[in-house]
């Protein structure tokens, strides 16, 4: 009899376990899917601060439509650092009102289609023996693998980011910052030169 009653016991206590573990899943399912209490992707990116550039540009263009569509997206955001550190002729091309299209063939390389927590980057890095490929909205592909525990994502040039900061919500999906700009291949190609 005192077997049986501790068995009830352990099964009361696995149950409570089962239902707790469930109630957190279900709370962190609810954040991501039900947008109504986040913030837009423009209020959020403008929360997190040291995104300035990346707003001012997407402001530029009409990426930011993009990010207004019900499919949900994840962005890998650039921080203002990142910018400073793109070759200054580069970033002063990009950010010319003639090279408008170009910059946003750049910033619709940072949008990837769904929301991609990165413990799911993680997931698809370890199912892909070490490298996962995602494709933009621009259709262009990213490379994603972790380096010493932290995720990196590598360009058309092989250029690197680091995700610095992960799975900001917002209501339409996820944004990582990221440490450098990434950019598409020939994205060269067409510039109006600097002045």
């Amino acid at each position: 009899m005192n077997s049986c009653f501790r068995m009830l016991g352990l099964g009361a206590i696995v149950l409570s376990l089962t239902a707790a573990v469930a109630s957190a899943s279900l709370a962190r399912d609810r954040a991501l899917s039900d947008p109504a209490p986040m913030a837009s992707p423009a209020d959020r990116l403008g929360s997190m601060g040291n995104h300035d550039t990346l707003s001012s540009a997407l402001d530029a263009t009409a990426v930011w439509r993009d990010l207004s569509v019900d499919r949900p997206l994840t962005l890998f955001a650039p921080t203002d650092q990142a910018f400073e550190v793109m070759p200054a002729e580069r970033r002063d091309m990009l950010l010319l009102p003639e090279n408008r299209e170009r910059l946003k063939t750049v910033l619709a390389y940072h949008l990837v289609p769904g929301r991609i927590t990165a413990e799911e980057l993680e997931q698809a890095v370890r199912d892909g023996r070490g490298r996962a490929t995602l494709r933009t909205i621009s259709g262009a592909p990213l490379s994603v693998r972790i380096v010493g525990g932290t995720l990196e994502i590598t360009d058309h040039e092989g250029g690197r980011a680091r995700i610095m900061k992960r799975d900001l919500a917002h209501s339409k999906g996820i944004i990582h910052a990221i440490d450098a700009v990434l950019i598409p291949r020939n994205i060269e190609r067409g510039f109006t030169p600097y002045r």
